[in-house]
């Protein structure tokens, strides 16, 4: 399952991960806009409110069952054969992650 969140949605994140308490069913991969030039806390912040494993998108890795992805800031990612693509964003008026790719990839 793939979630996109503009800069603001911090709050809606926390609150829906909440919710996702079926660790064996699903992988899930959160792309939110983010300031490219500062680190991310948006795995520990996710990670405060749910009891499921929560990390940062790694380029190659494959996705597992009750884990929550984060998208690094300032990376597109899309999965590719049951493995995750991080990457830098192209050149685009738009914020990064894209979300669009993520779905098309998905799709």
């Amino acid at each position: 399952m793939a979630i996109g969140a503009s800069a603001g949605g911090l709050q809606a994140l926390q609150e829906l991960a909440q919710h996702l308490v079926l660790p064996g069913q699903f992988s899930y991969i959160v792309a939110q806009h983010l300031a490219p030039e500062y680190p991310s806390q948006l795995v520990d912040l996710i990670g405060r409110v749910t009891s499921l494993k929560v990390i940062t998108a790694v380029d190659g890795a494959a996705l597992e069952p009750g884990v929550i992805v984060i998208a690094p800031p300032h990376c597109d990612l899309a999965l590719e054969a049951g493995q995750l693509r991080v990457s830098e964003p192209a050149p685009r008026f738009g914020p990064s992650p894209c979300i669009d790719l993520l779905f098309e990839s998905l799709a």
